[in-house]
């Protein structure tokens, strides 16, 4: 036998050693079941209890322009419907073989049919409400041929889109509201049978809050009475004390908020005031993490996160002032000086310093709850940067959940952060699994600085310290190499698309891509190679699912022996005062 082949068969079971062994009994129980027991689309059943009139929708975040926005109306009005920038018709098969998978699931989310009651609420175009009817016909008469139609997490989305939609149309006939009460009823239940033990985290936190709707809806006090300690027990866990989401993705907090949101309006509305008062405290912590996003124009890309996703942070954050009242403070938050602020979620590992019109983003955390990293990137020490509220250094973001760019959306390459001699931190392989992982992380903010560090699972030793000095931020790399003899160091530093860099000497300068306006430049350290990076995975930046653009990325190579010390400094300017001709002539010049 080839004992290359045998190697990577040993390196494959080594990986899945590691990763089963963070597991929680449950979970690998549960993983078992799943691979054994054929699932079944469930069999519709009217409630046999009625329904109760119990609010679900939530203003701020239904009425919301910019999240109606995002769905384009007149697509859908012609039988065309668009998600993560893919666009298809609704042929009646409810399954699209041209689509990506995500795109499947995110379709019998039927996220787009609450945009379009919410666009008859607010305009009250007739239309809207007759295909809002068709497209829920065709629903109801043809999702049981996909494959995708009735995962559980699918149907924890699609159960409160469908409910909040139905309370934004008001008066349904009733013939067609059977209908849609069979369905939703026959998934309730199909969901209590199949929550997502075997994953956890986030999706089965969208389980039980699907449940604990469906419970109040269909008048079962029996279910609700049994899960929502179990419910209350996930918030408690997910939930760490500075209030960010544990799977440490700023795009998955504001959606499990949403959640958490939810569950308070219909708890609120049926007399359970008492219960959703036991949540307060977790959404008004979560809503003040969201601070961490003030002014930026988009969503910061730790982790998997990416925009048009997860509802707007400044509706959820009004959302919570309504419902759960303002959020506290948090200690941990300091005034560095004048013209400085600063934010820390000290537990999830993210800090952010404020210069003038600078805004520094600074990840110093885990890959998330040991038991689950799937939403995890290698980026701890990464860094993200923004001027007015929009990125010039930028983390390359996600793109899509499956194919062969989301190994290198996870790596450490994708993010503005170090390695030594190409080895990732943390494994983290296949679409969703991470295996052995960093550890000995510390992190800490002082005054107008924060500085981290970790041990890879290679025995790595990285430190980083983030500074601002005046207008400029500078970095300070301390690496020590596990093993004897010669080491690389590779840095990266990925501009937001928008911008590029002209190298000259021993700084590479910072541009605005259009009008070739310097916004500052990288002082690059001593005896390092430097090289730009415009085409191949490298280049490619994701801040949507789905769509791609072209940015640049510098790498500065340096070479050493077990330890090493490197600076680097980010110069940030105020617009030069020449114009642009004459700016475009010293590029030249360069």
């Amino acid at each position: 036998m080839n004992a290359g082949y045998v190697g990577k068969r040993k390196e494959k079971a080594c990986l899945w050693y590691d990763t089963i062994k963070k597991l929680k009994p449950v979970q690998v129980r549960h993983q078992v079941l799943k691979r054994i027991c054929r699932k079944a689309v469930p069999k519709e059943q009217a409630p046999p209890h009625g329904v109760q009139n119990a609010r679900i929708a939530i203003p701020e975040l239904d009425a919301d322009s910019a999240w109606i926005g995002r769905f384009d109306m007149e697509a859908l009005l012609q039988g065309r419907v668009c998600l993560l920038h893919e666009c298809h018709r609704l042929d009646g098969t409810w399954q699209q073989p041209d689509a990506a998978h995500l795109w499947n699931y995110n379709l019998h989310y039927l996220e787009f049919l609450l945009a379009l009651a919410a666009e008859y609420k607010a305009s009250g175009r007739e239309p809207c409400r007759g295909r809002w009817i068709e497209i829920m016909d065709s629903w109801l008469g043809h999702a049981g041929q996909s494959r995708d139609a009735y995962e559980p997490y699918v149907i924890s989305m699609r159960m409160v889109n469908v409910l909040a939609a139905v309370e934004l149309l008001g008066s349904l006939p009733d013939s067609f509201m059977q209908k849609v009460h069979a369905s939703l009823y026959s998934q309730y239940r199909h969901l209590i049978r199949s929550r997502e033990l075997a994953l956890l985290a986030n999706h089965y936190f969208e389980n039980l809050k699907a449940i604990l709707i469906g419970s109040i809806y269909f008048r079962e006090p029996d279910i609700y009475r049994k899960f929502f300690p179990l419910f209350l027990g996930q918030v408690k866990e997910q939930v760490l004390p500075d209030g960010m989401h544990f799977e440490r993705s700023m795009m998955y907090h504001r959606i499990v908020l949403e959640g958490m949101l939810r569950v308070c309006t219909v708890q609120c509305s049926a007399g359970l005031f008492p219960d959703a008062r036991k949540l307060f405290p977790a959404v008004r912590a979560m809503a003040g993490a969201l601070r961490i996003e003030r002014g930026l124009s988009c969503t910061p890309l730790f982790n998997d996160a990416g925009n048009n996703v997860a509802k707007p942070a400044a509706s959820l954050a009004a959302a919570c002032a309504r419902i759960a009242g303002q959020e506290k403070r948090n200690p941990e938050e300091k005034a560095a000086r004048p013209g400085m602020g600063s934010t820390a979620l000290p537990y999830a590992g993210y800090f952010r310093l404020d210069n003038g019109r600078y805004v520094l983003l600074f990840d110093s955390g885990d890959i998330g709850p040991e038991y689950m990293g799937g939403h995890a990137h290698d980026d701890c020490l990464s860094f993200e940067l923004y001027a007015d509220g929009k990125p010039v250094f930028a983390n390359s973001g996600t793109g899509q959940y499956q194919g062969e760019c989301r190994g290198f959306f996870r790596s450490a390459e994708a993010h503005n952060t170090v390695m030594i001699d190409d080895r990732e931190p943390s494994q983290l392989w296949g679409e969703h699994r991470a295996g052995r992982r960093i550890s000995g992380i510390k992190a800490k903010m002082r005054g107008n600085s924060v500085c981290g560090q970790f041990r890879s699972c290679q025995g790595d030793i990285f430190k980083r310290r983030a500074c601002w000095k005046s207008g400029s931020l500078h970095i300070t790399d301390i690496l020590s190499a596990a093993g004897s003899g010669r080491h690389t160091a590779r840095l990266f530093f990925h501009l937001a698309p928008g911008f590029c860099y002209a190298r000259s000497g021993n700084a590479a300068w910072i541009l605005e891509e259009k009008t070739k306006t310097r916004i500052g430049k990288i002082v690059l350290p001593g005896l390092a190679d430097a090289r730009i990076h415009t085409k191949g995975l490298m280049a490619l930046h994701a801040s949507d699912f789905g769509r791609y653009e072209k940015k640049q990325v510098l790498e500065i190579r340096s070479d050493f022996r077990e330890k090493t010390r490197l600076y680097t400094e980010i110069q940030l300017f105020e617009r030069a005062a020449c114009t642009v001709k004459q700016q475009q002539a010293e590029v030249k010049a360069w």
